[in-house]
């Protein structure tokens, strides 16, 4: 991969760049590797990030190779003995955060068979893609690392702050922060299923995947889609699989508690300050459905909406789908005064 081809932060040094190409965004599953890159970063506080490259061979040496099993048996005489290792970091209290993390991991994965496991449950399975254009555009934490790191901090953990956090996220792939001018934003796209925002480039593939889903009186056209996009795009939720568009989740914000059919119409209406989600479309291609698109698309849309603050989201669906949607935890509150597409629709709403 040429330099012009990476992100910015990889620079000219060899080990950056190996960790860019290599690491960096790669989803990550394996437990020891997973308490290898949280116990890295909590190492990295305060110093740089290429002080640590340097010094991982040496980290694993000491930590026996980051195994939780081993490293949550040290006593003190292992405890005098790193910190007298000038070939590691040797801070007392971040060497005992990596023995205090090792014991919790394994109470993790006591309760959830796997370290991975507990953590990818947090992305339903499917990295985060923020697609950023620039460095700038990257944060430095997410509402995400803020849940993950309040329930390792509940659990015991330390040096977990939402900081750390996110950037752990981003080493174990839980999160891909890749530049879009980056090469392996590219090449990871056709490799696996993600999820982001939309924007207005995305107008025709979402145009055509609700062109697939729905029948004409009720699809929305494209020049609602352009609205919408244009003026609530990060309120899209958009599924992709080898880079192809196959199910999204849309709609807008509002404070008014009912889902009304101008809605559809009028993007404008949108209020980014609003109380309420509204979900005006579930969409599956039929060639992937039955195959929980709909629901991880639904739970990230849970997700943000409470991450955001919101009161909630609110549907409407056909008596079919009443089952459905009941499982995520939204009430029927009877038939809808909409009559979108000349259908009677049931309105359905999930309250925080």
């Amino acid at each position: 991969m040429e330099t012009q081809d990476r992100c910015p932060w990889a620079g000219p040094d060899e080990i950056y760049k190996d960790y860019h190409d290599n690491e960096w965004g790669r989803p990550t599953h394996d437990d020891r590797q997973l308490f290898e890159l949280l116990s890295l970063e909590g190492m990295q506080a305060g110093l740089s990030w290429l002080t640590i490259l340097k010094k991982r061979p040496a980290f694993r040496r000491a930590f026996d190779g980051f195994d939780p099993r081993k490293v949550a048996g040290y006593g003190g005489e292992k405890v005098e003995q790193l910190m007298a290792d000038p070939s590691i970091v040797r801070n007392r209290r971040k060497i005992l955060s990596v023995i205090e993390n090792a014991k919790r991991v394994l109470d993790i994965q006591r309760e959830y068979g796997s370290f991975d496991r507990f953590l990818w449950r947090y992305v339903d399975g499917v990295p985060v893609v923020n697609s950023p254009a620039s460095q700038a555009e990257v944060p430095a934490s997410s509402p995400l690392s803020d849940r993950l790191s309040a329930d390792l901090k509940r659990r015991g953990f330390t040096f977990v702050g939402p900081t750390i956090i996110y950037s752990f996220l981003q080493a174990a792939g839980l999160v891909d922060d890749h530049l879009t001018c980056c090469g392996w934003h590219s090449r990871v796209r056709q490799q696996r299923d993600w999820v982001r925002t939309a924007s207005i480039d995305d107008l025709d593939a979402v145009s055509a995947v609700e062109a697939q889903c729905f029948p004409l009186a009720e699809a929305a056209t494209r020049e609602e889609f352009r609205q919408r996009l244009l003026h609530y795009g990060g309120h899209f939720w958009l599924l992709f699989r080898g880079g192809r568009l196959i199910a999204f989740v849309d709609g807008m914000v509002t404070d008014r508690p009912g889902l009304t059919d101008e809605m559809y119409q009028r993007a404008e209406l949108h209020d980014e300050n609003g109380a309420w989600q509204m979900i005006f479309g579930v969409n599956t291609v039929p060639d992937c459905r039955k195959q929980g698109c709909a629901g991880l698309l639904l739970r990230r849309a849970i997700a943000d909406a409470r991450a955001q603050g919101r009161r909630g989201l609110v549907l409407t669906c056909k008596d079919a789908l009443v089952h459905y949607y009941a499982s995520f935890g939204f009430v029927n509150e009877g038939v809808s005064p909409s009559v979108h597409g000349n259908v009677v629709w049931n309105q359905m709403r999930l309250t925080f």
